[in-house]
C-alpha cells in the first residue's frame, strides 16, 4: 500500500470528525457472528478518474507501493466493489460483466496506518473474522494476476475483476484488517516555543497545630492527602483508542497506559508540616498543592505491535496535555491562645514551599523542604522509572521528609 503522506487529528478533535470531511466515509469491518465494527485506520475517499491518486491509496497488491488500486462505486443503489487505475477509471464486477465507471471512491490507509493481511478463502468454508466491508452484504476479494472485486456474503459468491473480464473462481483471498495489541510511543520532540501553560491552587488538607506545653516548642503533624495528575498524548487518527500503550517521555520516564484518552490517578503522599509555637498556642495551617497544566504540541514516533510480533512504525504529531504538581506549600495563620482564640501579637500569616518541581523538555527535578525553625533542605527525589497510569490507578509515594525528621530526631537524641 501507498505510504506517502500522513494524517494527525490533535488531540482536542474527536476522531469522529474525520468523516465530516467532504467525500470520506470511515470503512467498516465484519467481526465475529456477522457483527460490524468501524475501522480505525481504514477510509473510503471520493476520486474522479484521471485525478491523482491519494498517497495512502491501498493498492491491490497488498506488498507492493504501486499498480492497481482498491474501489468501489454505487451503482444500481449498492456499493460495488473493484479496480482502479488513474486512468482507466473503476472497474466493477456486477451481474456476470464488468461495469466502467468515473465517479467512484478508493480505499485509503489513514496515515499509513492500516495492515492489511489477505486470507484465502474457499467458498464453501468459513468467512474469516476482520474482513473489510465494501457494502453491508459484500466483503473485499482478491484473486491471482492482481485480480480484484468482492465476496456476496449470503449468496457466498466471488466477482472479481481480471484483466479486464469477469471472473467468479470458487477460491480467492479475503482481504482482513489487523488491529494492534500494542503501541509504543517514543523519539519524543516537543515545541516549546507552543507550549501553554496555567496554574491551579487546590486545598488538599486543613489542619489545627497545637502546643499543650507549658513552654514553647516544635509542633509537628503527619497529613495525608491525595491529588489527581493527569496524563494525555493525544488521539491520534489511525489508531484504536484505549489499547494498551507504552510511552517514553523525553525526561526517561515510561509509562503504561490506555491510548488515547486523558488518564486520570490518584498520588497519595503524606507531609509532615512543622511550627514553632508558644506556650498553649495554637495555629491553622492548609496544605497547598499548586497544579500546573502544561499542553504543547510533539512529534513522535509511534510502533504498532501487533500479536504475531511483528509491528509498524511511523512519525506522528499530537498534542500533549500534562497536569501536574509543581509545589507544595504550606500556608499558617496567625498562631492563637488555647484559652480565648485571641491571636498572639508578633506573629503574622506564613508560607512555606515543601515540595518545587521543575518540569522541561529533558529533565523533572522535585525539591523537598520539611519545615523547622530553621529550614532544611532535602535532596532531589529520584525520578521513577516506571510508572503505571490509568483511570482509578493510584500511586502510593514515600517522601523523603519523613525520612530527613526520623534522622533530626535521631541526632537530636543523641546529642
Amino acid at each position: 500500500m501507498k505510504t506517502g503522506g500522513m494524517t494527525v487529528t490533535a488531540a482536542v478533535v474527536l476522531v469522529a470528525a474525520v468523516g465530516l470531511a467532504a467525500g470520506i466515509e470511515m470503512a467498516k469491518v465484519r467481526k465475529g457472528q456477522g457483527k460490524e465494527e468501524t475501522s480505525s485506520t481504514l477510509e473510503w475517499e471520493d476520486m474522479e478518474k484521471g485525478a491523482e491518486v491519494p498517497d495512502d491509496a491501498v493498492t491491490v497488491s497488498l506488498d507492493h507501493d504501486e499498480g492497481p488500486i482498491w474501489c468501489r462505486a454505487h451503482h444500481h443503489g449498492n456499493w460495488v466493489g473493484g479496480v482502479a487505475t488513474e486512468d482507466a477509471g473503476c472497474q466493477l464486477a456486477f451481474l456476470g460483466k464488468i461495469v466502467t465507471v468515473d465517479s467512484y471512491q478508493v480505499l485509503l490507509s489513514n496515515g499509513g496506518a492500516a495492515r492489511l493481511i489477505g486470507v484465502p478463502w474457499h467458498r464453501l468454508e468459513p468467512i474469516p473474522p476482520n474482513a473489510v466491508k465494501v457494502s453491508k452484504e459484500t466483503l473485499m476479494a482478491s484473486g491471482e494476476g492482481m485480480a480484484a472485486g468482492y465476496v456476496a456474503i449470503k449468496e457466498r459468491k466471488i466477482n472479481l475483476v481480471a484483466s479486464g473480464n469477469y471472473t467468479s473462481p470458487e477460491s480467492a483471498t479475503i482481504i482482513t484488517e489487523d488491529e494492534p495489541k500494542h503501541y509504543h510511543l517514543s523519539g519524543i520532540v516537543r515545541d516549546e516555543e507552543k507550549g501553554q501553560q496555567t496554574e491551579e491552587r487546590i486545598t488538599l488538607v486543613t489542619t489545627t497545630l497545637i502546643n499543650n506545653e507549658e513552654e514553647e516548642g516544635e509542633v509537628e503533624k503527619p497529613l495525608d492527602y491525595t491529588l489527581k495528575e493527569k496524563i494525555y498524548w493525544g488521539r491520534i487518527s489511525g489508531t484504536i483508542q484505549a489499547a494498551d500503550a507504552t510511552v517514553l517521555d523525553p525526561s526517561g520516564r515510561r509509562y503504561d497506559m490506555p491510548w488515547g484518552i486523558e488518564n486520570e490517578f490518584d498520588k497519595e503522599d503524606t507531609q509532615i508540616v512543622k511550627y514553632t509555637l508558644p506556650a498553649k498556642a495554637g495555629v491553622e495551617a492548609e496544605l497547598i498543592g499548586v497544579m500546573h497544566k502544561y499542553e504543547v504540541p510533539y512529534e513522535g514516533e509511534l510502533t504498532a505491535v501487533y500479536n504475531d510480533g511483528k509491528d509498524k512504525s511511523r512519525r506522528i504529531s499530537g498534542l500533549h496535555i500534562h497536569t501536574y504538581l509543581a509545589e507544595l506549600q504550606v500556608d499558617f495563620k496567625t498562631p492563637f491562645h488555647l484559652k480565648d482564640n485571641s491571636s498572639i501579637p508578633g506573629y503574622s500569616p506564613t508560607s512555606e514551599i515543601l515540595v518545587h518541581s521543575t518540569t522541561t523538555t529533558t529533565t523533572t527535578t522535585t525539591t523537598t523542604t520539611t519545615l523547622s525553625p530553621n529550614a532544611i533542605n532535602g535532596d532531589a527525589l529520584p525520578n521513577p522509572q516506571k510508572v503505571n497510569v490509568g483511570a482509578g490507578s493510584t500511586l502510593v509515594l514515600q517522601p523523603l521528609t519523613i525520612c530527613l525528621s526520623i534522622v533530626l530526631v535521631a541526632l537530636k537524641f543523641s546529642l
